[in-house]
Order: C-alpha cells, then structure tokens, then sequence
C-alpha cells in the first residue's frame, strides 16, 4: 500500500508519499522531537490520524471522506499522569485523554500496520468517538 503524509502545522512539512516501513519508520523517528499531529491517507479508503509528542503518540482512524465513524486508538496502560496531552495542531493545543495517549513505540507498530493493511491495527483495541 501507499500512505500520503499530510502535516498539520501552521508552517506544514511537503506532502510526500509512503512506499516501505523502513522509510516510515525512520520519518516517523525524525518527527518525535517535535509536537504534531498529522494525517497518513491510504489508498485503501482510510487514514490514520496521528499525534507525536516525544515518548507519546495517539491514533484516530476515520475513512478518507472524513465521515463517522471516528475510531482512536486506546492505550493498553496508561502512560501519562494527567486527564489528557495536548499535541500541537495548527499552532494551537488539541487535548486527548490520557486513555488514548500511546506509547512512541506502539504507535509506530500501528502506523506500520496501517501501511501494509490500510486497516485499524489489532495490536490494540479502538473506541469509537
């Protein structure tokens, strides 16, 4: 499959397109110092919604015409102390609870996932939103 990389920053990445897990990953690495939150588009009719904060990540998966259902990706332990995180979306704070706060490394095995599947990963169980 193909994932397309669209940046939700004010000041966005270039849209580029992905083939293989290794160059994912590695982008999905380079990204960690920096708080965002992005979308992964599939050819299969669905995206993957993601946010990176350092050690912290989280996933929503919706279809690409932006309809509900709206599925996030539920943490299997709770990470982070507070009700919620905020990541950095448009420059401004988008808060999500902390039972959808994803350890870094867990969400690059979903994103990874969605790219060889264009599915929800079964490596954790999904609430709908």
């Amino acid at each position: 499959m193909k994932l397309n990389f669209k940046d939700y920053a004010i000041e966005p990445l270039p849209e580029r397109d992905f083939l293989d897990a290794n160059s994912l990953n590695d982008f999905l690495e380079d990204q960690r110092n920096e708080s965002m939150m992005c979308k992964l588009v599939s050819d299969s009719g669905y995206q993957l919604q993601i946010g990176i904060d350092g050690d912290i990540g989280c996933a929503q998966f919706l279809s690409n015409d932006d309809m509900p259902p709206y599925y996030m990706a539920l943490a299997p332990i709770q990470i982070i102390e507070e009700d919620s995180h905020d990541f950095d979306m448009t420059g401004s704070a988008t808060y999500v609870a902390s039972e959808h706060c994803l350890p870094f490394d867990l969400l690059k095995k979903i994103v990874i996932e969605f790219l060889q599947t264009g599915q929800r990963s079964e490596l954790v169980k999904w609430e709908e939103v």
